[in-house]
């Protein structure tokens, strides 16, 4: 979930700035190592941060933020701080605004966690329902393709049909990840036909931002894993490339297989400035002209791990590598 953007704000323990028009930015506030183990360290609340600035610690949707670079009043009896009052005459407000902010915030959480709670009252039944209404969509498609019947659009409706399926296999995984873990592994996953199916069903997607999706390596290549699950793994991960990808350009899935271990490449061009270390941590994105919660590389990463497998990103701009290995 975004901040709202009131104050200039640092997310912690990333370190990202996030600056605000109506107050400078102070030179001073290079977030050195004495400020990155002051706000690491420091416990929520009102502190006088080591350059002498006032600093509001608070957590907002599990996540740690500070207020940074502020005269707060009343001030505090510091001799850095008095100096710089002087200095950033701009960048005063009360502590009655800030606490006002950060119960603002509060309030918005309290507020999600009720309607969270309300929906999953109902959201297991209207979940199936779903499910079950777009299971007749897929058959019904199935057998008028089998028929001979319409048969191009019937396809368009299968695959919309089949993307839908994998969405709700996501869904369903991200509100149970518990039990996820404990479902048995014991398929064999054959992964060459499975990244095949996948370019299959995401191929019109693709299609529409001009690009192509290439399947490439060892046809032979298998695990032991759960069937389930595991697909969720290339769903998400060329859905990923197709959303933040460059248009017209390709996306390559490549399978490679020796004695010891199995690499699934999946390549792709993005001018998203891309964090390669940040990408799989829950409820992060890179982009706003997609829609999405910022989840589906959280739970590709779970899913990886749960098979005993690595799964890490390298970015080189333009060129996005997810490699992923079992040994």
């Amino acid at each position: 979930m975004s901040i709202p953007k009131v104050f200039p704000i640092i997310e912690i323990p990333e370190f990202k700035i996030n600056t605000i028009e109506r107050f400078k930015k102070p030179s001073e506030c290079n977030l050195d190592e004495a400020c990155k183990y002051f706000y690491n360290r420091s416990l929520d609340g009102h502190h006088l941060c080591p350059k002498g600035f006032s600093s509001t610690i608070f957590t907002y949707s599990a996540k740690r933020y500070a207020i940074y670079g502020l005269i707060v009043h009343p001030r505090f009896d510091d001799q850095k701080q008095r100096l710089l009052s002087k200095k950033y005459t701009n960048n005063k407000t009360s502590i009655i605004e800030i606490n006002e902010y950060t119960k603002s915030l509060r309030e918005i959480e309290e507020e999600r966690t009720k309607q969270i709670l309300s929906g999953l009252e109902v959201f297991p039944q209207a979940f199936h329902e779903l499910r079950k209404l777009n299971s007749l969509v897929l058959q019904k498609a199935e057998i008028e393709i089998g028929s001979g019947h319409n048969t191009k659009n019937m396809k368009a409706i299968k695959g919309a049909a089949e993307l839908i399926r994998n969405n709700f296999d996501i869904l369903e995984a991200l509100s149970n990840i518990e039990g996820m873990k404990a479902l048995p592994k014991d398929n064999s996953i054959k992964i060459f036909s499975l990244a095949f199916k996948m370019k299959r069903i995401l191929e019109d997607l693709a299609h529409k931002k001009g690009m192509r999706i290439s399947v490439e390596g060892d046809v032979e290549a298998e695990l032991k894993g759960s069937s389930k699950s595991f697909p969720i793994i290339l769903a998400t991960l060329i859905e990923n490339a197709i959303k933040y990808g460059r248009d017209n350009s390709d996306i390559d899935v490549t399978i490679i297989k020796n004695e010891k271990r199995i690499e699934i490449l999946i390549e792709n061009y993005s001018d998203e400035n891309i964090d390669p270390e940040r990408c799989f941590d829950r409820g992060i994105r890179f982009s706003e002209k997609e829609e999405g919660g910022g989840f589906g590389l959280f739970l590709a990463k779970e899913i990886v791990k749960i098979h005993g497998g690595n799964i890490k990103c390298i970015f080189n701009k333009p060129l996005v590598s997810m490699s992923i290995i079992f040994d």
